[in-house]
């Protein structure tokens, strides 16, 4: 399981978010998108790729970057999904997705995952 708790980035580290964990595809899908503020949707996107990373690493056994999942459609009814976009491990397979739930409230976003043996063969 993963779990991560951030509060929504503004200023420099809303920069770093952007600059370090969002690659161009998922900028323009933000910069486009209407349910959630810009800098609401940078920081769940963050929050997401640490919970999958969380829930993923006792699968992978090792350490994989932001560049390996990435977000496709706008987050919609408390879940945002996040595909590999590399083969992680022979279980972690190029193009697996994962529906993370999510909740942002008090200027904050939580997001959770819990990885049952069928996300292995998605």
């Amino acid at each position: 399981a993963g779990v991560d708790v951030e509060a929504l980035a503004s200023g420099h580290a809303l920069d770093a978010i952007l600059n370090m964990t969002i690659n161009e595809d998922e900028r323009a899908l933000i910069a486009r998108q209407v349910v959630l503020s810009s800098d609401g949707l940078a920081s769940l996107v963050f929050s997401a790729k640490e919970t999958l990373f969380k829930a993923l690493y006792p699968v992978a056994r090792r350490f994989f970057g932001f560049d390996c999942a990435e977000l496709r459609t706008t987050p919609r009814n408390g879940q945002i999904r996040l595909h590999l976009t590399k083969t992680i491990c022979p279980e972690l397979l190029e193009g697996q997705h994962y529906d993370i739930r999510f909740s942002i409230a008090a200027g904050h976003v939580l997001t959770w995952l819990a990885v049952t043996p069928q996300h292995m063969s998605m």
